[in-house]
């Protein structure tokens, strides 16, 4: 599956609370608008560069696109087991920093993900109330996409299965 398709199904998954990975089924005609299919579209190209160790251009556009100060990625070789990590660290215009690191690169972005909800949105909110909360909260949740955009286990169809099977159950519990 191409990263494209899979950045498409899996935001056809999001709107949809896991009942569709066709995009188009999502909307109706109106409502399908260019600017969820080019955010999409960057998520796909962000994770491309992810998956081929572009890490300069991706941390430059994703900086630039979501208002960010600085972020760096560094892939980073554990000598005794010959197995890598990732280490991210992330800085606010505000100079409110985070520092995440995973073995895998679909972690790490999930990590980051969490982090941000979990620490930098407190420290930007206690200190500023305004829109920035709100651009790093959109930060976190297309990390998060990117993360499952880069696990190679995570497959949309899979989703929209579980979540019928789970009605499923549900409405038979409920008889």
């Amino acid at each position: 599956m191409s990263i494209l398709d899979k950045s498409f199904q899996i935001r056809a998954l999001t709107l949809s609370n896991n009942t569709s990975i066709d995009l188009s089924q999502t909307f109706d005609d109106q409502k399908l608008a260019p600017p969820c299919l080019l955010d999409t579209a960057r998520l796909a190209r962000y994770s491309f560069d992810l998956m081929r160790d572009n890490f300069d251009r991706f941390e430059r556009y994703f900086c630039e696109d979501n208002t960010l100060n600085n972020m760096q990625i560094r892939r980073v070789r554990k000598y005794e087991a010959g197995s890598a990590f990732y280490n991210i660290q992330l800085e606010t215009l505000r100079k409110n920093k985070l520092i995440v690191e995973s073995p895998t690169l679909h972690g790490v972005m999930s990590n980051l993900s969490q982090k941000i909800v979990q620490d930098l949105i407190t420290k930007e909110f206690v200190s500023h109330f305004d829109a920035f909360t709100h651009t790093l909260l959109k930060t976190s949740s297309n990390v998060s996409i990117l993360a499952l955009i880069l696990n190679e286990q995570f497959l949309p169809i899979r989703r929209v299965k579980e979540s019928r099977h789970k009605d499923g159950k549900d409405s038979q519990t409920n008889k």
